[in-house]
């Protein structure tokens, strides 16, 4: 399924950049993605909500990488993952790379606020994965955004 964003459909965007996120490594424990959390309350009107997030990894400090992203929603009672349609999947074997990825999910249209964040976990521990650095440890900061759509 498509949607066509025109700024005519696109309301409360709300944008976040956490200039405090490090370096982080990623290991096979599940753990929250830093800089990645936003709030937000979405339009009555509006149809579809859109989290957007932009952030940097890269294959250190192992020569494997295995990352596995998913999307986690707090309604108030704490974060709870939400499965198979909310989740990447990023390989990489005996390769040295590094990525930008830009992922977006489309969520059901909700009452209030919820607040967002991405959790990833590697493979196994010989899968290790740096996020938020290149190969040369040069931080590039997380960018979310939510927005609601017609």
């Amino acid at each position: 399924m498509s949607y066509l964003i025109f700024k005519n459909n696109l309301f409360d965007y709300s944008v976040s950049s956490d200039t405090s996120a490090s370096a982080q490594v990623i290991n096979q424990t599940v753990a929250s993605v830093d800089g990645t959390n936003i709030s937000f309350t979405p339009t009555i009107q509006s149809q579809h909500i859109v989290y957007d997030c932009f952030f940097q990894f890269n294959y250190q400090p192992d020569t494997n990488s295995g990352l596995y992203i998913e999307l986690f929603e707090d309604q108030g009672s704490g974060f709870s993952g939400l499965g198979n349609n909310f989740c990447i999947t990023e390989l990489g074997n005996n390769v040295a790379f590094e990525n930008v990825s830009n992922i977006k999910f489309i969520l059901p249209y909700y009452n209030g606020t919820r607040t967002y964040e991405l959790r990833a976990r590697t493979y196994n521990d010989t899968y290790e994965t740096s996020i938020h650095t290149n190969s040369d440890d040069k931080i590039m900061y997380p960018v979310v955004s939510m927005y609601s759509l017609l």
